[in-house]
């Protein structure tokens, strides 16, 4: 990955969960190798709670969820 800018997301107002969470499943999780680790801040539209879920049903890295 290095440099690498591996799943961009552009839009048009204010984020919030439901347009995130469309990116973490259907761009991100897709794009990292096995072994990622995901740090996340608080912002009020990373649910942690469904994020990890996708990450565990998709294969992806639940195990380094940070």
């Amino acid at each position: 990955m290095g440099n690498e800018i591996i799943a961009p997301c552009q839009y048009t107002g204010t984020m919030n969960h439901e347009l995130f969470e469309n990116w973490f499943q259907e761009h991100l999780l897709p794009a990292l190798p096995k072994g990622t680790v995901i740090v996340m801040d608080n912002a009020s539209f990373h649910r942690k709670e469904q994020l990890y879920c996708f990450a565990q049903k998709s294969g992806g890295p639940s195990e380094n969820f940070v």
